[in-house]
């Protein structure tokens, strides 16, 4: 193992406030089912949006999107909805639980206003296993100084000493400090699931999640044997009932 070069790394602790921010967060999810005629992927993608003020958050809006198509990736076709998205949010800031170094590669370019949160990573951005060195350092919360890792700003940062270590990827002008104060509001929930992590991202997650459910369930309802053209018929009835009740 390489030996540490710990004067390529600089721990920051200091949060510098920002008054006011809004702010999205998107996560997708999908089941695949294998039909008679077609393969196809039921793909939901859950959205939060709010607000930072001062020291607090406020979520102003939830939301969600839902596409059944024939397909044969499915990872790639969820991939295409969460960034679809991300082109329709106004807000200052987008959070999204994607690597987004892995995402250019694959030639899909973030907007500039992406910090991507990674919660399993194999990188050797500082270190030989920056995971195992990480998780030893103490004195949360921190964040480290950036670095160019695969074309685009890469660094860690931890919330409590008995929570996750986490990449970030950013695509903003936001300094380190900057983003540390972001991610500690926003990561302070005393939802055990999410304290140390980003709450409108887990939000977002348990969203897309919960309407994934619906497909699952439709597809419990309708024989294991039905074709696309059937199963498509029954996921639109089931967005107006939907549709009617939200409007009721």
């Amino acid at each position: 193992m390489s030996e540490k070069n710990t004067d390529v790394i600089k721990f920051i602790r200091d949060r510098k406030t920002i008054n006011s921010l809004s702010f999205s967060a998107i996560d997708g999810s999908f089941l695949t089912e294998e039909y008679i005629d077609s393969r196809i992927c039921y793909i939901t993608v859950g959205i939060v949006r709010g607000r930072v003020v001062e020291n607090t958050f406020e979520i102003n809006k939830v939301a969600y999107d839902v596409n059944v198509m024939e397909c044969s990736s499915e990872d790639e076709e969820m991939t295409k909805m969460e960034y679809k998205q991300m082109t329709n949010e106004t807000s200052d800031i987008i959070f999204m639980d994607r690597k987004l170094s892995f995402d250019i590669k694959r030639g899909i370019v973030p907007s500039n206003k992406v910090v991507g949160i990674v919660k399993d990573f194999r990188t050797s951005v500082f270190f030989q296993n920056d995971r195992i060195y990480l998780s030893n350092i103490a004195n949360a919360p921190w964040i480290t100084s950036q670095t160019t890792y695969e074309g685009i700003k890469t660094g860690f940062f931890r919330l409590t000493d008995i929570t996750w270590v986490f990449m970030y990827q950013n695509m903003t002008d936001l300094e380190p400090s900057q983003l540390l104060y972001l991610l500690s509001v926003l990561g302070n929930e005393p939802v055990p699931e999410a304290l140390g992590y980003n709450y409108p991202l887990f939000l977002a997650d348990k969203i897309a999640k919960y309407y994934l459910k619906e497909g699952k369930a439709i597809l419990k309802r309708e024989n294991d044997k039905i074709r696309y053209r059937d199963f498509r018929s029954a996921v639109e009835v089931q967005r107006l009932v939907r549709a009617r009740n939200w409007e009721a």
